[in-house]
Formats: structure tokens, sequence, C-alpha cells
């Protein structure tokens, strides 16, 4: 099977009255969520980051946000050569949209019983499933 690739080029329409960023400006923990949504997302195959509609990309931009903020203690302690941001990014997509995989499941979060307290930090935000509008775009409910 091949390694998922998603498609990271263009930008998305606006946000707070300016051209929101292209991908790589948005920080690697938000990118690896929306690598997750992505992955995860059903009739999304052919879509990528320029798909995203913009009020989705700013809902998934605050949500990460405040999932880091809440857990700016805890999410540094986490991180290492062999757990990053983006890896976060993909476990809070995981974690709280209930899937078989996320923080709680993670050797690398064992220590500290990290795993346990980002996965009840992710208790905060609702579930929520990205889907294909009419329109061609990418939304989240």
């Amino acid at each position: 099977m091949p390694q998922f690739q998603l498609d990271t080029e263009g930008s998305v329409g606006r946000w707070d009255g300016a051209q929101l960023h292209f991908y790589d400006d948005i920080d690697a923990f938000t990118r690896g969520y929306i690598e997750a949504l992505f992955f995860i997302g059903e009739d999304l195959e052919e879509k990528g980051f320029s798909d995203l509609a913009p009020e989705t990309l700013q809902r998934i931009i605050e949500d990460c946000r405040e999932f880091q903020k809440v857990n700016a203690a805890t999410l540094p302690l986490a991180y290492s050569q062999a757990y990053e941001p983006e890896d976060a990014g993909h476990d809070f997509w995981f974690t709280r949209n209930g899937h078989g995989v996320g923080f709680w499941d993670r050797d690398e979060l064992a220590v500290g019983d990290l795993g346990r307290i980002l996965t009840d930090a992710c208790d905060a935000f609702r579930e929520m499933s990205a889907y294909l509008g009419d329109d061609g775009k990418v939304y989240v409910q």
C-alpha cells in the first residue's frame, strides 16, 4: 500500500481579512491535524489543502491553537526525536474523533502518563467529521 501523501499546493481563500497562509506557513501541529483529516476522510482521496473551505481552515486553526494553549505544559514534555508536533496533530484528530489510534496508544507517551493526559484533554473538543460539500470544498461538522 503506498504511503499517504497530502497535496499541499495552493492556499485557502481569505481569513481575518487577509490571504491565508500556504500550507507551509501553518504550524507543524496543525499541519499534522490536517493530514490526519484527509487521511481518514471518506471521498477526499483526490482532494488536498487548497480544497479546504476557508471557514473549515479557520476552525481547524482555532481548535489546534486552543488545544496547544490548554496543553502548553504537557505537549513539550511529549516531544522528542520519536514524537514531534506533527505526530501530536495527527493524534489530536484521531483521538477527538474516536479512531482506533491516538495519544492513548503511543509508546512514546507512556512516560509520565502523557498519553492519558492528552487523551483526557480531547474530551473538551467535540467529535467532528470531514465531508465534501456540493461546491467541491471540504468542510467539517
